[in-house]
This record gives structure tokens, C-alpha cells and sequence, in this order.
């Protein structure tokens, strides 16, 4: 490619810079919108951002429990303009405290997001890809650790907190 087609490209990427770059101002439907590449259903796929997508990390969860993240309310989106919302496998959204049926949604300004899962085995860590318009966050869940406690003859715990259970002194009497 040349530097001059370079730079063509560059100035005419889509419909709305190329009259842009002639001093006239359009809003013209964006390609990408209107391809269905996950089979959603839902168009058009309005690719525009929202403002602070936040859900937060959730660490030592109980096992094989019901975990709901924290609530995001959509901002940033202009009045009547519905933005796609998508959740990767093994989770679930909930819109305004309805469980949507399915991974694909659509938002609109000042509704109230959640992502829901079951945490899943002691140790384990799950992660799930969320879209809202044209922002991605990964969210992440990590299961605790078990407790082990060992009961010595004596009916004291002596591990984990002393180390290895058999190495402690022989108690004498």
C-alpha cells in the first residue's frame, strides 16, 4: 500500500469522516451495526460507548454458591438510544432485576445491570467477557480455599497453624 492510499484510508474510513473532512456534519448507519456475527437476533448493534462500565472482582467466594455482581447503571447513552449488551457463557444478565433469557440483551440509559453466576469448585477461578455497546469488561470470580483443621490427640488444633500435622514436639506430661 502506498502512502498516498495510506492516507486516503485514513481521511476516508467511514462515510461520516469523509464528509467531516468537507466541513459537513452527518450521522450515517455504521456497517458494523447491522451484521448479526453472533446470530443475537438483535440489531442494529449500536457500537457506541457507555460511561464507567464497572463490575467489580469478587475473591474467596463460598463454592457452588448463587454470586450476583454489584449493580451498574448505564450512563452515557443518549435518550431512546438502546445499546447491545452481551455476557459470555456460564453467566447471566439481569436488566433492571429481570434475568434475561439468553447471552444478548439490549440497554438503554439508566437501566440497571447485574451479572449472575454460580461460583463454581474451592480454588477455582471463572471469568466472563461482558459487552455493553462498544465497552468489554472481563469479570472475575475466585473461589476460597478450604479450611483445614486437624484435631491432635490433646483436642487442640494444631494445623494449620503450626505447620505440618506429626511434626509438632511430643507433649509432655
Amino acid at each position: 500500500m502506498t502512502k498516498k492510499s495510506a492516507n486516503y484510508l485514513e481521511r476516508h474510513r467511514n462515510v461520516e469522516n469523509y464528509y467531516y473532512n468537507k466541513g459537513v456534519s452527518i450521522v450515517a448507519a455504521k456497517f458494523e451495526e447491522w451484521i448479526d456475527k453472533d446470530k443475537s437476533g438483535i440489531l442494529p448493534r449500536r457500537i457506541i460507548p457507555v460511561t464507567d462500565l464497572n463490575f467489580e472482582d469478587q475473591y474467596d467466594v463460598e463454592s457452588a454458591q448463587l454470586i450476583i455482581s454489584n449493580t451498574y447503571e448505564v450512563t452515557g447513552l443518549e435518550k431512546d438510544i438502546h445499546a447491545f449488551a452481551s455476557i459470555s457463557s456460564g453467566a447471566e444478565i439481569i436488566v433492571n432485576d429481570s434475568l434475561i433469557d439468553g447471552q444478548f440483551t439490549t440497554v438503554k440509559e439508566g437501566d440497571l445491570v447485574k451479572i449472575r453466576t454460580e461460583s463454581g469448585k474451592f480454588g477455582e477461578s471463572k471469568e466472563f467477557d461482558i459487552n455493553i455497546g462498544e465497552n468489554i469488561q472481563t469479570w472475575k470470580i475466585k473461589t476460597r480455599l478450604p479450611k483445614i483443621m486437624v484435631k491432635t490427640l490433646n483436642g487442640t488444633h494444631s494445623w494449620p497453624n503450626s505447620g505440618i500435622p506429626g511434626d509438632d514436639p511430643p507433649v509432655s506430661g
